[in-house]
């Protein structure tokens, strides 16, 4: 079973896709979880995100993110960026931790604490720690509260 969202979704508890929760526009939920992938183009509210691969193109909040891969905004900034003039501002999505087993590839964001055996930061993102296990590179103009911490 996979939960499919356009528009504007609020659910009071617990968004759950066996293989897959995709949503274009809004979501808040308590709790989404998929034990395939999670991909949000918009914004997104929620205390928790748990998925084997999360991808998240938009703004809003996240407390907790635990996944195995994790691409967070890696669109913006490319192609579309010519045409930035022409759209509404969105807010930069904030995360409070992501925890992931493989990489972690985030730009256009804030992020408390990043775990991961592979990070990539990029530049117009704030990050306060980074703890990884393989490889961490951070573009010039990032902010890094912390130096990364190899464990």
């Amino acid at each position: 079973m996979n939960f499919h969202s356009s528009g504007s979704c609020r659910v009071a508890q617990l968004i759950y896709g066996e293989s897959e929760v995709k949503c274009t526009g809004s979501i808040k939920a308590a709790r989404i979880e998929s034990a395939g992938a999670v991909d949000i183009a918009g914004s997104v509210h929620s205390d928790s995100v748990r998925a084997a691969n999360a991808k998240v193109d938009g703004g809003g909040s996240i407390g907790s993110l635990t996944c195995d891969t994790a691409s967070i905004n890696k669109k913006v900034g490319g192609r579309g960026a010519l045409f930035l003039p022409f759209m509404r501002k969105r807010s930069k999505l904030s995360i409070d931790r992501l925890v992931a087993t493989g990489r972690v590839d985030a730009d256009h964001c804030t992020v408390g604490d990043i775990t991961a055996d592979s990070v990539y930061v990029g530049r117009d993102c704030t990050v306060g720690r980074i703890r990884f296990k393989t490889d961490c590179r951070i573009e010039q103009g990032a902010e890094i509260s912390q130096k990364p911490q190899k464990v």
